[in-house]
């Protein structure tokens, strides 16, 4: 065999070498887990990346799951990776990414007394400030809660 041809031969097992073993690669639904979360309007940033918020949830996690939390006035998306969790400690998260969303505009004004908020599965809902009571709840889209708000405001004046 030639020198050249040694050469070669040693740059291609070097390359071989650096290659992904078959078992490693594996379906994330078997692997790691993802969660979405609705944070209540008004809750801190800083609160939410504190391992003692995750306390009462943090033996659902493991190392790697993702965690999806949306604030429920709209205002906040953020993607976290769990570095590490314990029921004592809670979990410790890295944000994988951060979105501030923007305030959508209605062309009219959103009634004083009522917000609209994402409650989870069932979707957006009208709650009235001073209680914090759902007046119109489940709607899929937040059109169709702005304008519950608007007839609910009017069968307030009415």
């Amino acid at each position: 065999m030639t020198k050249e041809a040694k050469v070669e031969e040693a740059k291609v097992e070097k390359v071989f070498q650096r290659t992904l073993p078959a078992n490693r690669l594996k379906q994330a639904k078997h692997e790691e887990q993802h969660f979405r979360v609705t944070i209540d309007s008004g809750t801190d940033e800083k609160d939410v990346l504190e391992p003692v918020f995750w306390s009462k949830c943090a033996a659902q996690f493991r190392p790697f799951d993702q965690v999806t939390c949306i604030w429920a006035d709209g205002s906040l998306h953020i993607s976290l990776l769990v570095l590490d969790a314990s029921q004592d400690k809670g979990a410790t998260m890295f944000v994988a990414s951060r979105h501030e969303l923007p305030e959508l505009d209605r062309g009219s004004e959103m009634p004083s007394h009522l917000v609209i908020e994402w409650t989870g599965p069932e979707g957006f809902s009208v709650i009235r400030k001073s209680d914090g009571r759902i007046v119109s709840p489940g709607h899929r889209y937040r059109h169709q809660a702005y304008s519950a708000a608007l007839i609910h405001a009017q069968d307030r004046v009415a």
